[in-house]
């Protein structure tokens, strides 16, 4: 039997934490009561179609919604932030956002470039 490489050893481990992550957990939460809430359901649908804009105060006006949106952005963000790490260390080119701060302001992984 062939070794499995590095890379892909590492990328199972990181879908492991990212499938573990508090992120995507809350994403799920928030599909789960959108799954729960059909008036939300429709409002949800018709701002991912255009039909309906999707504005902050349309949003506001459905908390199950403005969880849903606020839950995907906290992922993307997370996915965002990993993939920078990973160019950065690929590139060397630093390209790394964590909130408004830049690479800098991250204290939570404990790696510097």
């Amino acid at each position: 039997m062939a070794k499995q490489r590095d890379e892909f050893q590492y990328a199972k481990e990181l879908g492991k934490a990212l499938a573990s992550s508090e992120e995507l957990k809350r994403l799920r939460n928030a599909q789960a009561e959108l799954e729960l809430d059909k008036e939300a359901a429709k409002l949800y649908k018709e701002q991912k179609t255009g039909i309906v804009p999707a504005d902050e105060e349309t949003i506001k006006g459905s908390p199950v919604v403005a969880e849903l949106v606020s839950a995907e952005e906290g992922f993307k963000g997370l996915l965002k932030t990993i993939n920078g790490i990973i160019g950065f260390y690929v590139t060397g080119e630093e390209k790394i956002e964590i909130g408004d701060s830049g690479y800098s302001g991250c204290s939570g992984c404990g790696m510097s470039p």
